[in-house]
């Protein structure tokens, strides 16, 4: 199965965040003005990637002093005589020429440099082939030759990719992946515990020494603050910490698309951000904060201690239940209470469609026209769905119209339905003649409508009330993030 749409609609960092949160399998390729970007996944983690200026494993290596040329292309060699199925960074293990350490940590600066390559393209196309592993490059491993401790998770990489993207923005040009991860580790090393301090940890990323201190004495005896790097922000606390995490987002400390990636990565912790204006406010409930509050010691010390007083909580944790329907709806009201970004929700759907239904496409509203957005399944002509609805723009007519007009769910006949033509012919009448189409209502308006049928197959349309209920409650997000994006190319 394959979902593909439009950079313009979802942004590059919520496709790699619908990849990880939902530890997919499968090759993601992007497209802008004739460039070409390749990243793999294996279960959600990063294990292979290239983009367009973005070096490759053995260039590191060599300009690392890590190995030298004949070194590189002596492997070179012996990878292409075994057709390409052992990865170069295995073939420089196993011949000594590196250790392990440095092919791991080689290994992550060339997958955050990739991404930081293509985190700002904002056109162009996506395709996401899910279960499927294609070639990528030399850098990572070949299908066949997964080295688990170098599986990296994606939103570690989305993080410090984001990191380093801004780092060049503000200064104009790019830092040395070495040199900006120390200064960021340097500047917010861990320091030891004072006497006396005891009770849960409670985890502070944040660039101010002084209000750190302050804290933490002000907390003696009740809790135990410990500064972390913003990767460590993105992984599990430790046995000892509480589920609460502070995050000082003042003085653009970290900005709001890092701060909705580290709340996408913490959907199981009490988000604590400090905040100095209206629009960070914003940002840190959009994010799924607990709670956002000024940066003044005693409000601050105040919200850690009500938090602490009060049990660990619930407003991510679902409870275990046996009806496979609901909980798929759980999955994706957990995500729209989480803080994502819409567009990845909207991925999500087309995953929960998929479990229904085999083939489907997504088309956004504009204006009078509808534009695909997403697609999974086989066309008429054998392609993909999503190869042969992609750039597609049609005028709505018959069953579309109607679910745009009505706001509900309609079913009918395929012959019956009045599709455009072109979108007629492109699908091709299914199997057992049955379509639906489902609205994607806003407060006021229908954002996108999802058609479906099950292609080839003979058995009938199902689950159509479950999936009525999740597109409901996916609209009103979905529209707060294209008004979120227009309003951002409209200030710019």
């Amino acid at each position: 199965m394959s979902i593909s749409g439009s950079l313009e609609d979802v942004a590059v960092g919520d496709v790699i965040q619908f990849i990880h949160l939902g530890k997919r399998t499968g090759t993601l390729e992007l497209e802008r003005d004739g460039e070409q970007a390749r990243f793999g996944f294996h279960d959600g983690s990063l294990i292979a990637a290239r983009s367009p200026g973005a070096p490759r494993l053995g260039e590191l290596l060599l300009a690392d002093g890590r190995i030298d040329a004949a070194t590189l292309e002596t492997a070179m060699a012996r990878q292409a005589a075994g057709g390409g199925q052992r990865s170069l960074g295995r073939l420089l293990l196993e011949a000594g020429a590196i250790d392990n350490p440095t092919l791991q940590s080689t290994v992550r600066r060339q997958l955050e440099l990739a991404v930081e390559k293509v985190l700002s393209w904002d056109r162009g196309n996506f395709d996401f082939a899910l279960d499927e592993l294609r070639p990528i490059d030399d850098i990572g491993m070949a299908t066949t030759d997964f080295l688990p401790e170098e599986e990296l998770p994606a939103n570690v990489v989305l993080l410090e990719a984001a990191r380093i993207f801004d780092e060049r923005d503000r200064h104009g040009h790019p830092l040395g992946v070495a040199e900006a991860t120390e200064a960021a580790i340097d500047s917010l090393i861990e320091e030891p515990q004072p006497a006396g301090a005891a009770g849960p940890g409670i985890r502070v990323l944040t660039p101010d020494r002084e209000l750190f201190h302050a804290l933490r004495d002000g907390l003696i005896g009740r809790a135990r603050l410990r500064r972390v790097a913003l990767g460590r922000a993105s992984e599990p606390g430790g046995p000892d910490d509480s589920d609460i995490l502070l995050v000082d987002t003042r003085a653009n400390a970290l900005d709001p698309e890092a701060l909705s990636l580290l709340g996408a990565a913490q959907v199981d912790s009490r988000l604590v951000v400090l905040v100095d204006s209206a629009e960070g406010l914003q940002a840190a409930y959009r994010s799924g904060a607990a709670a956002a509050v000024p940066g003044q010691t005693e409000t601050v010390l105040a919200c850690l201690l009500n938090l602490l007083s009060a049990p660990a909580t619930e407003r991510r944790t679902l409870p275990p239940i046996s009806d496979t329907g609901v909980r798929r709806l759980q999955r994706v009201f957990g995500e729209l209470r989480s803080g994502l970004a819409s567009a990845t929700v909207a991925l999500n759907l087309m995953q929960l469609v998929s479990e229904s239904f085999e083939r489907a496409l997504l088309l956004l509203v504009k204006r009078q026209r509808l534009a695909a957005l997403g697609a999974f399944g086989t066309a008429a002509d054998g392609r993909p769905l999503a190869v042969a609805a992609r750039r597609l723009e049609l005028a709505p007519e018959g069953l579309l119209a109607q679910a745009i007009a009505t706001s509900r769910v309609h079913t009918a006949r395929f012959a019956e339905a009045g599709l455009p033509a072109t979108l007629a012919s492109a699908l091709g009448s299914p199997r057992n003649d049955e379509i639906v189409v489902f609205p994607v209502a806003g407060t006021e308006r229908v954002i996108a409508v999802v058609y479906a049928d099950n292609g080839d197959l003979a058995q009938p349309l199902r689950d159509v009330d479950l999936l009525e209920v999740a597109t409901a409650q996916v609209g009103i997000a979905f529209e707060n993030e294209l008004l979120r994006r227009q309003l951002g190319r409209s200030a710019s």
